[in-house]
């Protein structure tokens, strides 16, 4: 992937092999001004220092942690805390007390209200509404359907 990392007025463009996790030991998120990867344009979120697109919501109350991504269009809001290598994504909407840790991934059209946890590889995506206290946990994945908690699942 190709990156591309404005600080103040210096600007570095690189070529980067690997996992998005790694590129912490690259760059210190919390020092950029805005990261392009892939043509696509980064902020670090004042509450965490994980990257933030440009076209993303994240409400000044949610924590994005380092390795963390919001990406595209999502939105976050409210207390929502986005762990380890979380991603949230597309047109997704994460908000109240929802935590996502792992390599756990929102994206699509998804919707997570209330105390949903995604943990490990879990993930929501396509036009599924979450609701209440839910656990995914290792490899669940949900693309339909509206669910309510409480409930766990993985």
């Amino acid at each position: 992937m190709e990156i591309m990392v404005r600080a103040g007025e210096v600007v570095e463009k690189c070529e980067f092999v690997g996992e998005w996790s790694q590129l912490e030991n690259v760059f210190t998120p919390s020092r950029l001004d805005e990261i392009v990867i892939d043509g696509r344009s980064y902020r670090p979120h004042p509450n965490g220092g994980g990257l933030v697109s440009v076209d993303a919501f994240v409400a000044s109350t949610a924590y994005v942690a380092p390795t963390a991504r919001v990406a595209d269009k999502a939105m976050v809001f409210d207390a929502v805390r986005l762990l380890d290598r979380a991603v949230v994504g597309g047109n997704a909407v994460v908000a109240g007390r929802c935590e996502l840790r792992g390599d756990s991934y929102v994206g699509g059209n998804a919707g997570l209200v209330g105390k949903v946890t995604l943990r490990r590889r879990a993930r929501v995506d396509g036009i599924a509404r979450l609701e209440g206290m839910i656990l995914l946990d290792y490899v669940a994945h949900i693309s339909r359907g509206h669910l309510f908690g409480p409930l766990s699942i993985g």
